[in-house]
């Protein structure tokens, strides 16, 4: 409708329904289909647009979903870490450098919980 029908009222109410009716059916058909032609330029144009906007937006979900995977990979590393540094500690033979390992993964732990 809006390609249909829209364009011929549209030359009416701009030009005139006497000038329209005075045109010949060449001019009349090159006019409308000029306003044809504008419409669906206009109509491509908000493709593009809400393609880009929609892209834009996944982007955005997408950049967040893998800061929120790299969030979640650095606790189980540090949770990892923590737990083989407790398992050494358990050993009947403990050594200095299993809880020197446990303090350097306690201090970004405490950062943690202060963000």
């Amino acid at each position: 409708m809006l390609i249909a029908v829209l364009p011929g009222w549209l030359l009416s109410v701009d030009v005139g329904a006497a000038k329209v009716a005075a045109m010949s059916p060449v001019e009349r058909a090159s006019s409308i289909n000029a306003i044809r032609g504008q419409f669906l330029q206009a109509l491509a144009a908000a493709a593009v647009l809400s393609g880009a906007v929609l892209a834009w937006r996944q982007l955005q979900q997408s950049a967040a979903a893998t800061r929120e995977q790299l969030t979640v990979q650095r606790e189980g590393q540090l949770t990892d870490r923590y737990t083989k540094a407790v398992e050494q500690l358990a050993n009947d033979d403990p050594r200095c450098g299993s809880a020197a390992s446990t303090h350097s993964i306690a201090s970004p732990a405490s950062r943690l919980r202060t963000a």
